[in-house]
């Protein structure tokens, strides 16, 4: 089947006006785009940042921070958002393609950390980490991932960090050669 194209009369000012069966506007064409009617559910994300890490010049990111310390925050792990509505909802989700533990047996663990410029915005475990990974191995290589959705903070703009820790014993890397991914999306609540 070819397109179906449905345009309105050349001219300035002339719309294509499309209305549902009780006569309220779905879609009314403009002359550069078109605004939706009051009634339109539009999918609701309002807007998405990026950011991807990938460590091509380095061998590997050694995560430093211990619990109760300041964690480390990889600087291409963070993004910029201003808010457009302050009733939204924000969603975090990171993605770590590997992280590598060596160095020492028994007990440690990888924590991640979502933060709104300096404040940490959950704490599940009173040490101020938000996702534990624990592990006994004394060598291990996984991918890890935190997602979470919180309120808006209103229309200023704040920068979205994750923070990394380490916990007891062993070494932990984020590798290089693989992909590492922070989203954040408003979404209209």
């Amino acid at each position: 089947m070819a397109d179906l194209i449905i345009q309105p009369n050349a001219g300035a000012g002339n719309q294509l006006i499309l209305k549902d069966q009780a006569g309220g506007v779905v879609l009314t064409t403009t002359d550069t785009g078109a605004t939706l009617g009051s009634g339109v559910d539009t999918g609701k994300v309002l807007q998405m940042k990026t950011a991807r890490w990938t460590l091509a010049s380095q061998a590997a990111y050694t995560v430093s921070a211990t619990q109760g310390t300041a964690p480390d925050f990889p600087s291409a792990l963070q993004v910029a958002i201003t808010p457009k509505s302050t009733t939204s909802k924000i969603t975090m989700q990171v993605f770590l393609g590997s992280v590598h533990r060596s160095g020492a047996g028994g007990g440690g663990g990888f924590r991640i950390t979502f933060y709104v410029d300096s404040t940490a915005l959950y704490q599940n475990d009173g040490h101020g980490h938000h996702y534990r990974y624990d592990v006994s191995s004394s060598d291990w290589y996984e991918p890890m991932q935190a997602a979470d959705v919180y309120d808006s903070w209103g229309l200023t703009e704040k920068t979205v960090k994750v923070g990394l820790y380490k916990q007891n014993n062993g070494t932990f890397k984020v590798l290089q050669d693989t992909i590492h991914t922070l989203f954040v999306m408003e979404v209209e609540a």
